[in-house]
């Protein structure tokens, strides 16, 4: 789905890829995942769906895979799994 900026539906990627964006419109409640530059601004989006111009930018989630030893740990680090938590000491 693409978003209507400045009235006008985008043109195709004549300046490369465009990042998705995700809004929800303040008049009609319809969330929208649209397709835009970076360089569009506030108050230029119109809702698809009404036409409005009240268009809210939601924060996006999204996932990325990292390769590694901390692979089972999402805080990046190894845990136990390597042995490093039964590591002694000598005394």
């Amino acid at each position: 789905m693409f978003g209507l900026v400045g009235g006008t539906a985008p043109t195709a990627l004549k300046d490369g890829p465009m990042p998705l964006y995700e809004y929800q419109c303040g008049a009609c409640s319809k969330q929208n995942t649209l397709m835009q530059s970076i360089h569009v601004k506030p108050g230029d989006t119109l809702c698809p769906s009404c036409g409005s111009s009240h268009m809210e930018r939601l924060i996006s989630r999204f996932a990325a895979k990292t390769y590694g030893t901390g692979d089972a740990d999402p805080s990046g680090g190894t845990g136990c799994s390597s042995g490093a938590c039964n590591a002694t000491t000598a005394r």
